[in-house]
């Protein structure tokens, strides 16, 4: 999120949904997606700046353009890993939580985060490469995420916790993995790359792990891939999955019932 002073036109036109093929291992996105929102002022509460959306994102009691600049300015700054950037993933429910990655000092690094008001940052490390990432948090403060590796070009799934610190949820396996969202019982979903006929292409699959070591695959609605976005506390994961003709479909899935087209 953005808070613009001084909006201009050009600006603004760079901030519109656009297509992100830029990168499909953490955008695997197949329409226009948002990457940014900017909420430009001046604040009025009984005309057109007073909006749904504006007053959720800052609160639903402002009364003045100065309620909103206090409000703004309440915005913790958490510091990053000893680089320039931080970027913030996930939060747990309570907000106490929060988990991300920062650069280290140099810039050539990238590690995954955990941070709280009372300790600071704490670096997860890595699986033995030079970056991880997170893709979620659970409320109990288990992040998932996937690093590299020390050898090769493979990257692994992985959960930290304080006690255990990170751990590999693909130990034996010869393929990338990511892992995307947990729940409240430490069930993870996220997915595998599995090669195709070209060598240097493989697309994702979504998949379930039970614990370290061990995974359901979700499989497709037909198509070569599919991508999980989340997963309930019964063990219901939903996603997005291609169908035979190319097009692109919402699922769920479940143990009992198995991979479903909810677009049907």
């Amino acid at each position: 999120m953005t808070f613009v002073k001084n909006p201009s036109e050009l600006l603004e036109t760079k901030r519109q949904p656009y297509n992100a093929h830029f990168n499909m291992h953490r955008h695997p996105r197949l329409t226009p997606a948002i990457y940014q929102i900017s909420i430009n002022g001046p604040y009025d509460s009984t005309g057109p700046g007073d909006t749904p959306s504006r007053r959720r994102i800052l609160g639903n009691d402002l009364v003045s353009p100065g309620d909103e600049d206090q409000r703004a300015e309440r915005i913790l700054e958490i510091g990053t890993l000893g680089g320039y950037t931080t970027t913030v993933r996930a939060i747990t429910r309570s907000g106490s939580i929060v988990a991300g990655e920062s650069t280290l000092a140099g810039e050539m690094q990238v590690h995954a985060f955990v941070w709280t008001r009372r300790r600071g940052m704490i670096d997860l490390g890595t699986l033995g490469g030079r970056y991880s990432y997170t893709g979620a948090i659970s409320d109990s403060g288990t992040v998932v995420g996937w690093s590299g590796l020390a050898t090769g070009n493979l990257e692994h799934a992985f959960v930290w916790t304080e006690a255990d610190g990170l751990l590999d949820l693909s130990p034996h396996n010869s393929e990338s993995t990511h892992a995307t969202a947990i729940n409240r019982h430490g069930v993870v979903t996220g997915v595998r790359y599995v090669a195709t006929a070209d060598p240097r292409v493989s697309v994702s699959q979504a998949c379930v792990w039970t614990s370290i070591g061990r995974t359901l695959d979700i499989g497709t609605l037909g198509g070569p891939f599919s991508w999980p976005f989340g997963i309930g506390n019964d063990g219901r994961v939903v996603g997005m999955s291609q169908i035979a003709n190319g097009s692109t479909h919402a699922f769920v899935w479940s143990r009992t019932n198995g991979l479903v087209d909810l677009s049907r």
